[in-house]
């Protein structure tokens, strides 16, 4: 905890005091400009409540937000383009600062910012992540905004929650719970399934999520371990279809 709350204090004094009142006001956070000036460790303490308590939060019991992931799963382009706005808006002000120092100039340097913080702060990374994957998602559907917005975040196409490597060349991406696609904005992907992976199939326009299904332990002496996986299938708005 004690390295966590180092590195963050460490962004803090790179970003400064008025650009994380600035990213307060763009998430509607309870974080005012004078609290900034409030005792270093209760603020960085309020920015690790903050992102825990949204990382927990059910985002579709707003009946807007279900009504803008159902939109989405339809194929409106630009919900998907929405979808992110809404997810960026939901991340503290800490990250908004460093998606904003990444957007304003893609260093490598600024990537490697952006990789520690998820990397410190993990239970905000869904939600990054989920805010890369909707521009993403939204630019590969032809949105010309986001099309033109990704082209030098070459970082958002390789760490969106769905990659570009699965949406353009036919990869597979681990993810460790169902649950993180629907607090993604997946609406129509269950939750309580682990161990999974997510392949496209750009012929079918189908999405395979394979999951664990069972397991079998070791005996006494080690040795006979199985793993049964299953999987599910979309379309490529995520809508659930039958069969294989």
């Amino acid at each position: 905890m004690a390295e966590r709350m180092g590195f963050l204090k460490t962004i803090l004094k790179k970003i400064g005091g008025r650009a994380v009142s600035s990213a307060a006001e763009q998430a509607g956070t309870p974080v005012r400009a004078e609290d900034t000036a409030a005792p270093e460790k209760d603020l960085m303490a309020e920015y690790v409540r903050l992102g825990i308590e949204r990382a927990n939060e059910d985002i579709y019991r707003d009946e807007q937000t279900a009504s803008l992931a159902r939109r989405c799963s339809s194929g409106d382009v630009r919900s998907m383009r929405d979808m992110a706005q809404f997810f960026r808006r939901r991340c503290t002000p800490p990250l908004i600062c460093l998606l904003d120092r990444y957007e304003s100039e893609p260093s490598a340097e600024h990537e490697r910012e952006l990789e520690e913080f998820l990397r410190y702060y993990f239970h905000e990374e869904v939600t990054a992540k989920a805010y890369m994957m909707w521009l993403l998602r939204a630019s590969f559907y032809g949105d010309p905004e986001a099309q033109d917005m990704l082209k030098p975040w070459a970082y958002y196409r390789r760490k969106a929650l769905i990659p570009e490597s699965v949406l353009l060349e036919n990869k597979s991406a681990e993810i460790w719970t169902s649950g993180f696609l629907r607090r993604a904005g997946l609406i129509n992907v269950p939750d309580g399934y682990e161990e999974c992976s997510l392949r496209f199939d750009r012929e079918t326009r189908r999405y395979t999520l394979t999951y664990l299904s069972d397991y079998e332990p070791p005996d006494e002496d080690g040795y006979g371990a199985e793993w049964e996986y299953d999987d599910l299938f979309f379309d490529e708005f995520f809508n659930r279809v039958p069969g294989k």
